[in-house]
Order: structure tokens, then sequence, then C-alpha cells
């Protein structure tokens, strides 16, 4: 809040609380090429990581929770190593690999790190809600003639899709907000905003850091929103549906 304040500032160096307020900051973080263009990589490489994390997590969840490979602790703990280990470490390690492969000076490093970092963030919720789920409606399907990948499609997929929106939700407020790996794979043609509002604390304290930061959080929080909106209009078009075809039932049966 007091950064969010400090943002509307209409002087030329950090104050709280501001002697007038304005907007310019913002207007300054939207015409100003370099931070502009920091906005744009975060929500590209964000975006892309959390695309594939839930592409790859979703089917990696359902089978650990269903087969016999996710009972081995070791498959868990192999899971769960990159929440584990120090991010930094992780980093430095994805940066050697990356100046080995010549890819440095691109995006693909900071996608397969922030990819690496998030999918165990699906996974897991996808595996805890998958253990949570009664298989009874999947014997119901099955039993009425519904094949396996009909009945993971229409009766698993909805059952568990608080798991699925709440690691989608994780995954990319992780890849959006962290600087441990830019700092370590960014590049001129890599700049995403928090190595920005990172690299500008070391010449510059003007408003301008405070309303990037405070764009920032409200991203992820906007993001977090807007997907826990269109679950919540999802699961009442569902419930409405099922109560259309009951009534239609009963109609029909009179």
């Amino acid at each position: 809040m007091i950064l969010a304040i400090m943002s509307f500032s209409g002087q030329n160096n950090l104050l709280f609380p501001p002697d007038h307020y304005s907007t310019k900051w913002y207007g300054e973080l939207v015409s100003d090429s370099a931070w502009s263009d920091a906005i744009k990589t975060s929500t590209g490489i964000a975006g892309l990581s959390t695309v594939l994390a839930v592409v790859i997590g979703i089917p990696t969840g359902l089978g650990l929770s269903r087969g016999l490979l996710g009972r081995i602790t070791a498959v868990q703990a192999l899971v769960a190593t990159p929440l584990v280990l120090p991010v930094v470490s992780m980093a430095f390690g994805f940066y050697f690999v990356s100046a080995y492969l010549s890819i440095l000076n691109t995006p693909f490093p900071l996608v397969l790190f922030q990819l690496g970092r998030s999918l165990p963030l699906v996974i897991l919720t996808v595996i805890a809600a998958d253990k949570g789920l009664d298989t009874v409606y999947e014997r119901a399907a099955r039993t009425l003639g519904a094949s396996f990948s009909k009945t993971i499609r229409t009766i698993v997929l909805p059952l568990i899709a608080p798991g699925i929106v709440a690691g989608t939700v994780f995954a990319f407020i992780h890849s959006w907000g962290d600087v441990t790996g830019p700092i370590f794979l960014g590049s001129p043609r890599a700049n995403p905003l928090p190595l920005q509002i990172w690299n500008s604390i070391s010449f510059t304290l003007t408003p301008i850091l405070a309303a990037a930061t405070t764009f920032l959080s409200l991203g992820g929080l906007a993001v977090a929103g807007v997907v826990s909106v269109l679950y919540v209009l999802r699961r009442r078009r569902l419930s409405d549906s099922v109560v259309e075809s009951a009534i239609l039932r009963q109609e029909s049966s009179k």
C-alpha cells in the first residue's frame, strides 16, 4: 500500500506521503520503451512457461497420482526437488547449461527455468486434487460405456478443476515476479520487469520504481482474480445445465 501511494507522487523523488499526486509515472511506465518492453517480456515468459507447465503438469500429475510410479518415495521427492533447491543454485546451473548450448541471449533459458520452477506446483496441486476425488463418478461413467479418455476429459478434469486452477495461478505468479532467474539468465533480448526494476535501483530512485512494483503486484493479483472468476462462472454454468437437465427429465416423465 505504501508503494502504491508513492507511485502516484507528482515529485521526482520517493517520498511518503507525497506532497502532491500525479499519474505521470504510470504514463512513463507505458511510454518508455525500456519499461514497456520489460512488461511485454515478463508477460510472454510467464505466460508461455505457465501454459507449458499446465500442459505437462496435468497428465504427469494424474499419472503419478494413479500409477505405481507415484507411490515411490524417490519419485515424489524428485518432483518436489525444484521447490526445495535454492533458486540461486538452479539459476547458476541453468546459466552454464545455456552457455554451453549458446542460447543465453534468447528468452529460452528463462522460459525453461521458470518452467522447471513452476511445473512442480501444477503437478502437486493436480495430485492433491485427484487424491481427494471420489472414484464413484469414474466407475459410473465407465459402467455407462464411456471410454477412459472420455471419462478423464468429461468427469475427472472438471472435478479436479480447483487444483488445476490453483496450480495455474501459482505457476504464473511464481514466474511473473521472479528476479533471481533473470539476474543470471536475463539479457538485452530477454529483460523481464523484475530485472528491469532491479537494474534501475542501482542508478536512480524515482517513483517510477514504485509504479513498476505496484504494477507487478497488481498484475499477479489480476491474473489470479480473472482465473478465479472464469472458474466460478464455469461452475455456475455447469450447475445451471445440470438443473435444466433435471427439469427436462421431470417434465418428460410426466
